[in-house]
């Protein structure tokens, strides 16, 4: 695939019974900048009898800053799940049969417009100033993909405000098609209406 020549390999100590789902887990993993350091990648990892991955980054300073951290883990299952990284120098054969995974897919389902502010929750002033708004910190997602996972969503809302997960709580109500993002600072939604 075009664009992403900057791969790592991924060794970990998952469990034959966690391989169904490594793929993805990976791919939200080094998708997000404030929990891998990463960012835009695709994962390659079709064998599920090994325990190890490859993640090709578009930007040789995005897999530089992978490297760069000391602890990778993900929890999967309730398992938490330590990685090694390492540089893979030449770029394997396999990288041009490579598609965007569906995650990227159901990111890109998800417009901006989901996330507008309803009528009368503006949080622009008269004069386009950010305002504290008099209600909840709490904003409602509609319109969501029905397989949008938690940690699609997640990833999105991290992407979108550059907030850690431990700064808000996120609710799915699948029979709605919608998602409750809570924040512990009000500033947060103004910040996510502001990108918006």
């Amino acid at each position: 695939m075009d664009g992403y020549l900057f791969p790592l390999t991924v060794e970990g100590n998952w469990s034959n019974s966690l391989s169904k789902c490594m793929k993805n887990k990976l791919q939200v993993y080094f998708l997000s900048k404030n929990k891998s350091s990463g960012g835009d990648c695709l994962v390659n990892y079709e064998d599920h009898s090994s325990t190890t991955a490859t993640v090709y980054f578009n930007s040789d300073k995005i897999r530089e800053n992978v490297l760069a951290r000391d602890n990778h883990e993900i929890t999967v299952k309730n398992e938490i799940v330590k990685l090694r990284v390492s540089c893979l120098e030449k770029y394997p054969e396999e990288a041009s049969s490579l598609s965007v995974g569906a995650a990227s897919n159901v990111l890109s389902d998800v417009s901006a417009e989901t996330l507008d502010p309803r009528p009368g929750e503006s949080i622009h002033g008269d004069e386009g100033a950010v305002m504290d708004s008099p209600q909840s910190s709490a904003v409602v997602l509609e319109r969501l993909p029905e397989l949008m996972s938690k940690e699609m969503l997640t990833l999105l809302v991290e992407n979108i405000s550059n907030l850690e997960e431990n700064n808000y709580t996120l609710e799915i109500i699948s029979e709605t098609k919608t998602a409750v993002l809570t924040f512990n600072n009000p500033n947060g939604k103004a910040l996510l209406n502001v990108i918006c």
